[in-house]
């Protein structure tokens, strides 16, 4: 993951905007207040974002930022991805 899409596709084929480094604000994500300061990973299954790792045998881990609230992180991919 080296970008992150902070508008979304109005039709097929319409562009979009991609951050490369930066806050990132969404009410859709997935975190609370005792998650603040964790790192933000890529999640194996979905593609969503998590404080969880990846854990399993072959499965990519990268790091893409850090949660500074509940509704918003730091996004700056790291250009490190480990295969377990």
């Amino acid at each position: 993951c080296m970008g992150i899409a902070v508008t979304s596709q109005a039709n097929i084929g319409s562009s979009v905007d991609v951050l490369l480094t930066g806050i990132v604000n969404s009410a859709s994500f997935p975190f609370t207040s005792s998650d603040i300061g964790k790192p933000v990973f890529v999640s194996a299954s979905s593609g969503d974002l998590t404080t969880t790792a990846p854990a399993v045998t072959n499965q990519k881990v990268q790091v893409v930022g850090i949660v500074i609230d509940i509704d918003k992180i730091l996004f700056n991919p790291s250009y490190n991805i480990i295969t377990l």
